[in-house]
C-alpha cells in the first residue's frame, strides 16, 4: 500500500462535451520507494481507465520505466495499476 500525491493543470475545457483535459505530474509513495509519473488525462462523462507514463522512481524503483492505469471507482475512490517494465 502506499499514496499518491500530484499537481494537474486543466489544459482543455469541453463544455458543450462536460470533458476536460489535465496533465498531471504524480508521484507515488511506496514503502520501497517512489514512482514517478506524468501524462494527460481525460474527464468526461464517458471516461475511461486512463494510463500515465512512468517516468522514473527512487529507492528499489530507481530508473523505473513504464506505464500506469487509472480506474474510477466512485467518490474519492480510484485504482492505479502500476506496470513496471523489466
Amino acid at each position: 500500500m502506499g499514496r499518491m500525491e500530484g499537481l494537474c493543470t486543466v489544459t482543455k475545457l469541453e463544455a458543450r462535451k462536460h470533458a476536460e483535459t489535465l496533465y498531471c505530474d504524480a508521484t507515488a509513495f511506496l514503502p520501497a520507494g517512489r514512482i514517478l509519473l506524468a501524462g494527460y488525462l481525460r474527464f468526461s462523462e464517458e471516461s475511461r481507465p486512463a494510463q500515465v507514463v512512468i517516468v522514473g522512481g527512487t529507492g528499489r524503483y530507481a530508473g523505473a520505466r513504464g506505464f500506469a492505469t487509472l480506474r474510477d471507482l466512485g467518490p474519492s475512490r480510484e485504482n492505479i495499476e502500476l506496470h513496471i517494465l523489466p
